[in-house]
């Protein structure tokens, strides 16, 4: 199941990043004078500088976007994975209903943020790139068991599982564009 649910995310995340192509040349045009603006700008953090220069497709985000935003948006997505690694306890009693309110938080942060898939692509490979190799397995394995339930709730199966878990307040179903978003998060994580 595992195997077929990070299939289906690649799957998935390969088509709609094909998609995202032709909506982004149509986007460049008009951020290009913004990327100019933001490029003779120093980045307001280090981490800010760290993404900017990791030499990944310059061209997928416009300048303006991740010197901007990337901060206050990127570090939403850290407190997601936090809250990710201090709940999910993947083998104890009651981990999918921790899962689910994981889930539930990245997909309600992808749908807040203003980062497109690529930059949050990007800070999530930033993001595990900075966890220390023995937390890497741990991470990953609770990682999978929000995966498998963003699988759920993408297929349209949600409603019982967000009752089970006691979730009220989501902003379930989200539209494709959200599971785009965390589809990029599971591929920057390296799923």
């Amino acid at each position: 199941m595992c195997k077929k649910t990070i299939l289906a995310l690649c799957l998935a995340a390969a088509l709609l990043a094909g998609a995202g192509c032709s909506s982004k040349s149509s986007d460049s045009s008009a951020s290009s004078g913004a990327a100019q603006t933001a490029s003779s700008e120093k980045p307001a953090s280090s981490e800010t500088a760290v993404s900017d220069a990791s030499g990944t497709d310059a061209g997928s985000v416009p300048e303006a976007s991740s010197s901007e935003t990337a901060s206050p948006d990127s570090s939403g997505l850290s407190e997601v994975f936090d809250v990710i690694d201090s709940t999910v306890q993947p083998g104890t009693a009651g981990n999918s209903l921790k899962a689910t309110a994981a889930a539930v938080s990245l997909l309600d942060f992808a749908g807040s943020t203003s980062l497109d898939a690529a930059a949050l692509q990007s800070a999530a490979a930033d993001y595990v790139a900075s966890l220390p190799e023995e937390d890497l397995p741990d991470f990953m394995e609770k990682v999978t068991a929000v995966a498998e339930i963003n699988a759920t709730l993408q297929a349209g199966d949600g409603e019982a599982l967000l009752e089970d878990a006691g979730i009220e307040d989501s902003g379930y179903p989200w539209d494709d564009s959200v599971y785009e978003k965390a589809a990029a998060v599971f591929i920057g994580l390296g799923m």
